[in-house]
C-alpha cells in the first residue's frame, strides 16, 4: 500500500569526513609536539641558590620585630598573609625547596592561629623559629 521512498543522504559522508579531518588533526599537533618540544614546554629561567637566598633574605628581613609591632590580630593577620604571598611567588631551585616549604608552611600555620587555632600558632611560630635559627643568612 505504501511505497517505501528512499531518500539518499549526505550525512554518512559528513560523518566520515569529519571523523578523518579529526584523525589529521590530531596526527598533525602530535607531529608538531615531536619536532619542536621546547614550543611546548616552556620551561622557567633557572634559578640560583645564592638569588635566592637574597629574595627570601629581603622579604623575611626582620620579620618577627615587624610582626610585633602590628597593632592587632587583624593587622598581623594581613602581614603573616603578605609575606605568605611574596615567598609564594618566587621561583624556587631545588636546593631550596625543603626551607621554602618549612617558610611557607610556617607562615601557614601562623596565620590559621591568627584566625583562632591556637595549636596551629605554636606550631608556626616554632617553625619559622628553627628556621631561623637554622639557616643564619635569613637574619642577615
Amino acid at each position: 500500500m505504501f511505497r517505501h521512498i528512499h531518500h539518499q543522504s549526505w550525512f554518512p559522508f559528513v560523518v566520515i569526513g569529519l571523523s578523518l579531518t579529526l584523525v589529521l588533526f590530531i596526527v598533525w599537533s602530535y607531529a608538531a609536539r615531536q619536532n619542536n618540544p621546547a614550543a611546548v614546554y616552556n620551561s622557567a629561567p633557572a634559578v640560583t641558590l645564592n638569588s635566592y637566598q637574597n629574595e627570601v633574605g629581603f622579604i623575611m628581613k626582620d620579620f618577627w620585630s615587624k610582626y610585633d609591632t602590628q597593632t592587632n590580630d587583624a593587622t598581623r593577620l594581613a602581614f603573616v598573609s603578605e609575606t605568605e604571598q611574596k615567598l609564594l611567588a618566587l621561583l624556587v631551585p631545588a636546593e631550596g625547596q625543603s626551607i621554602h616549604f618549612e617558610l611557607v608552611s610556617g607562615l601557614e600555620f601562623l596565620r590559621q592561629g591568627l584566625v583562632g587555632n591556637a595549636e596551629k600558632m605554636s606550631e608556626g611560630k616554632a617553625r619559622l623559629q628553627k628556621v631561623f635559627l637554622d639557616n643564619s643568612w635569613l637574619t642577615q
